[in-house]
């Protein structure tokens, strides 16, 4: 988005335009030369002139096609449950590059005034909110990582958990049920979520959502991005120090989100996100940006069981409909209370990130709609996610998985269908 402020000077207003205004404006020319008294130049006088100097363009990882896909299902979304905003992220694995950013509120560039100003930057790098469930796949991998669990290990798990005088409660009534970790992401209980947290000091928690990059702002070459609240554990209260293992009691961005689940499909290699993929000089050539530095933030090891426990999701647990034929998909959906202005909690966050294919991952795909209206057993971003990620994976023609689902038993014991 451009702004002129005379007839002759243009400058970035917003977006990209304002973060890269010295990349893009070049710089002016300009002409000495010698005139007469009548003001007619003398045209056998010496004369000095510097040519101008044509700015750089920006080349974007942005792939145009997956954008409008990504922009059309969030809007869709967004007017379906009459959202505040919807937002869906496109990742790619092994290389960290924003494939799409689709935000529901749109910028009209030529009359920018028309949209509140909270929503002229994307709301995918500027809002944080907590996460909810999706939050959890730190906290098990965390666990995993540090040997304090396995993804078989068994727990006894009732809807209601009382721990240091503190109660924590699942979404629904459920009967308590013998079972495995595995079985406890899938099913995303926040009692079972809580015991398999509890294996771990709160600061050894801490130190592992540090390194997943909560609490640092992820930096895409875009002003406004929000590092979110992520405080440290002397400052976590009695009950922050349960909420913060599924979800609550911090906050992040939807870029965090992607960030963290390309991360587990990367083998646990956390690549820097990148949106410019880089500067055209005037000649053609290019200029890489800084492309930061990876980091490694769990195991492989640890990384392949979270797949194991991702698929889980989407085979038996809270995530079915997330389902895309002929390819394995993973993930984690999420149902976060989203915080009000004045104190308290009186809305919802609703989220899927989801990773394909998951025999050789190539995308991460999230989907988070904030504040929707209705009940929130209602709320699905199942068809916007699958929607997104079976384009992406057409797009760059990912052949179908060739291997079957690869999960761990939910239930301890040879039942496995028992009643939600």
């Amino acid at each position: 988005m451009r702004n002129s402020e005379d007839q002759t000077s243009v400058v970035g207003a917003e977006g990209l335009e304002l973060s890269q205004e010295q990349r893009l404006r070049g710089t002016d020319g300009s002409r000495k030369i010698e005139v007469g008294a009548d003001g007619v130049r003398i045209a056998v006088a010496d004369s000095e002139e510097v040519p101008a100097v044509d700015g750089q363009d920006v080349k974007l990882t942005i792939d145009s096609d997956i954008n409008f896909v990504a922009q059309r299902e969030a809007e869709k979304k967004r007017a379906e449950f009459n959202a505040e905003w919807v937002s869906v992220v496109v990742q790619e694995v092994k290389t960290g590059k924003i494939l799409a950013i689709g935000d529901s509120a749109q910028l009209d560039p030529n009359n920018p005034g028309a949209t509140p100003g909270e929503f002229r930057r994307s709301v995918s790098i500027t809002r944080a909110f907590e996460p909810g469930s999706t939050g959890k796949a730190a906290t098990f991998a965390a666990a995993i990582d540090a040997g304090k669990v396995k993804p078989t290990d068994e727990f006894r798990v009732p809807n209601k958990y009382t721990v240091s005088k503190e109660t924590i409660n699942d979404s629904l009534p459920h009967a308590t049920y013998d079972m495995t970790v595995s079985g406890i992401f899938a099913r995303s209980y926040n009692t079972g979520t809580v015991m398999v947290g509890e294996k771990m000091s709160n600061q050894e928690r801490y130190e592992y959502m540090r390194k997943f990059g909560l609490g640092d702002a992820i930096q895409l070459g875009l002003n406004g991005a929000s590092k979110g609240l992520l405080a440290e554990p002397k400052a976590w209260d009695r009950r922050q120090q349960y909420t913060t293992m599924f979800g609550q009691g911090y906050s992040q961005t939807v870029l965090h989100t992607a960030s963290i689940f390309q991360t587990l499909a990367n083998g646990g290699v956390r690549i820097p996100p990148s949106l410019i993929e880089s500067y055209v000089n005037p000649d053609g050539t290019e200029e890489k940006p800084d492309a930061g530095q990876n980091t490694r933030v769990v195991k492989k090891s640890t990384a392949q069981e979270m797949l194991k426990l991702m698929e889980s999701v989407v085979e038996e647990g809270t995530g079915t409909k997330m389902k895309i034929p002929g390819y394995r998909v993973g993930g984690k959906t999420g149902t976060g209370q989203a915080a009000g202005e004045s104190g308290g909690y009186d809305g919802y966050t609703y989220s899927f990130a989801g990773v394909a294919p998951l025999d050789d991952p190539q995308f991460v795909v999230v989907a988070t709609m904030y504040r929707p209206k209705g009940n929130w057993r209602n709320f699905s971003v199942a068809d916007t996610f699958t929607e997104v990620m079976s384009h992406t994976l057409n797009t760059f023609n990912v052949p179908p998985s060739s291997t079957e689902p690869d999960t761990y038993n939910v239930f301890v014991g040879k039942e496995q269908k028992k009643p939600w």
